[in-house]
């Protein structure tokens, strides 16, 4: 696996590849980076690419903290990266959202896509009653360690979630409560209904964040979107059962 990296506007990108063929690109969740898809690379038979996006791992900052902007400097990314477009675009959590962004600027290097306990159609909003919680992420590594893990349930291996955790503690100070914000103020019903390549959107049964009712709306609002739940997963499939995770893919694109 190669660490690659390229300047997107005026931000410098840093992002993962591996493989060879039709291009799969993973984009990362609130609180993530590349290293989430870090056992999803190896797909064989396809070029995996895993960006840090801006204000998170080893990217730099970037003063908006939108979705808006972030899906824009990731249809840019991919245009560079994969200019024949691509196979699959995975989106996770927040990532779904930068994700959808980014698919309806460049519909037509969009393959297919992955919605992962995505972001609901008509965003995810958080009570400002919480935000003290969150902005303690930044500062309090056991609070933040507990939160991570509450969401990965099945995830067994404590190293490796002390591995996101580090991660998490790199992302920009003032996205802790912007992207809380951010993510409450997009829609995406009009834009989805027109997007035409096929979307799969996964839940895990146990995730805490996204609920059913949300994961089945958001895969209704696409024209060819298809919705699965999945037994014994919280929040992030990727980390919990990347062996799982992968058969999803492999059995998306056959």
């Amino acid at each position: 696996m190669e660490t690659k990296k390229i300047t997107i506007d005026d931000a410098e990108i840093v992002y993962s590849q591996m493989g060879q063929g039709p291009v799969i690109l993973y984009v990362h969740g609130n609180l993530g980076s590349r290293i989430w898809f870090e056992r999803n690379m190896d797909i064989p038979g396809f070029t995996t690419i895993a960006p840090d996006m801006p204000n998170f791992g080893d990217s730099d900052t970037i003063e908006d903290q939108s979705m808006e902007e972030y899906g824009r400097r990731l249809a840019l990314f991919t245009t560079e990266v994969a200019p024949e477009g691509l196979a699959l675009l995975v989106g996770h959590s927040l990532g779904g959202a930068v994700a959808m962004e980014a698919a309806f600027r460049i519909p037509e290097k969009i393959g297919a896509m992955l919605l992962v306990d995505s972001c609901p159609i008509d965003g995810l909003k958080t009570p400002e009653t919480y935000h003290p919680v969150i902005a303690q992420y930044k500062t309090d590594r056991k609070l933040l360690t507990t939160a991570l893990g509450g969401v990965v349930p099945a995830l067994k291996n404590e190293d490796i979630l002390g591995h996101l955790v580090e991660q998490a503690m790199k992302m920009k100070e003032e996205a802790f409560i912007g992207h809380a914000v951010e993510l409450g103020k997009v829609n995406y019903e009009v834009p989805a209904a027109g997007f035409t390549a096929p979307v799969l959107v996964i839940r895990g049964e146990l995730d805490v964040l996204i609920s059913e009712v949300a994961a089945e709306a958001l895969a209704a609002a696409f024209p060819n979107g298809n919705y699965e739940e999945i037994a014994d997963a919280g929040h992030s499939l990727m980390v919990e059962n990347p062996t799982k995770f992968n058969k999803i893919i492999s059995g998306f694109l056959r």
